[in-house]
């Protein structure tokens, strides 16, 4: 693992005016992590921001088998998308292998649709064709993509992610904090800069042939980059979890940054309903049972996520 944008070995980086000058002017900072062995610092972050052009980069989703449940959920996410893009111009886009369920709600919200070839490898159980959300590394019409999956939810602005870095990214994504380091979680939001030399050397394999047996996309990503992928922080793939007692990761962001439940509903980018906390398999009733001691925090996101639901679809 490296940390995007400075010298491998570092731990955190936020890159402060003092970096700034050293380059001649001043750009908000963004931060990134990454981890080494060693737990050396980072010493000399070189990485500024730099605006990517807003007609070249999109936010982007995949559809496997014309699941009507990731359908809907994609146009939640794209809608809360729209509400907290301020700057870029970004396109909104869906990868599908199959069909798209009940189209014209796709054109209100301006979402493209591309229709993609099945991806060869395969994963297992429900990550079946977990490696479809790869395509997007082939979408050469943009310099650079943020993917996420239909069960992420964003909570506020992730555009300074299409600024990460003035070169190519192949690929970077958020430190996956509930499992054993190094590791990244490829649901997002990861950064991809659709490249051909990229796709040619990384991803032209799994999307043409099988890797072999394998749980998921996710697995494979972190074999196949496990010294080459950019990370970024952990608190982008924040767990629903957060907010309930019962859960393995309660308070883990509560604890780390020493805040209340509110400040880190605030300040996420985004929120992930993974494993059975999918909201549209959900009620309040259900949740409740689910989760009988939360944080208000934790019905407050359903609502936000089921409020959306009505909107959209």
């Amino acid at each position: 693992m490296k940390c995007l944008g400075s010298l491998p070995k570092c731990f955190f980086a936020f890159l402060f005016s003092a970096c700034a000058e050293q380059h001649g002017s001043w750009v908000p900072p963004v931060p990134v992590e990454g981890k080494t062995m060693d737990g050396q610092q980072c010493k000399s972050p070189v990485l500024l921001q730099q605006h990517v052009s807003a007609s070249k980069v999109a936010y982007v989703w995949y559809l496997a088998d014309s699941d009507s449940n990731v359908a809907c959920a994609i146009l939640v996410a794209a809608s809360a998308v729209s509400k907290h893009q301020h700057r870029h111009n970004a396109d909104l886009v869906v990868v599908y292998n199959q069909d798209v369920p009940e189209k014209p709600r796709f054109a209100k919200l301006g979402i493209k649709l591309i229709h993609v070839k099945e991806a060869m490898s395969k994963g297992s159980w429900q990550w079946g064709e977990s490696f479809l959300k790869l395509r997007v590394a082939e979408l050469f019409q943009y310099n650079r993509v943020i993917y996420f999956d239909a069960d992420a939810f964003p909570l506020g602005s992730l555009e300074n992610l299409f600024d990460i870095a003035k070169f190519p990214v192949e690929i970077a994504a958020p430190r996956a904090y509930w499992l054993d380091q190094p590791y990244v979680q490829s649901g997002g939001p990861m950064v991809i800069d659709p490249r051909k030399v990229f796709y040619q050397k990384d991803f032209f394999d799994p999307m043409n042939a099988s890797v072999g047996q394998i749980g998921s996309e996710m697995d494979w990503v972190n074999l196949h980059f496990r010294d080459r992928v950019d990370m970024l922080d952990g608190f982008y793939a924040l767990l629903i979890g957060e907010w309930c007692a019962s859960d393995g990761m309660y308070q883990y962001w509560q604890k780390e940054f020493g805040k209340g439940p509110e400040w880190i509903m605030e300040k996420a980018a985004m929120v992930h309903f993974i494993a059975d906390w999918k909201p549209w398999d959900l009620t309040v009733e259900g949740l409740k049972d689910k989760c009988p001691d939360s944080q208000p925090q934790l019905l407050q996101l359903f609502q936000k996520w089921w409020d959306a639901k009505a909107d959209v679809c």
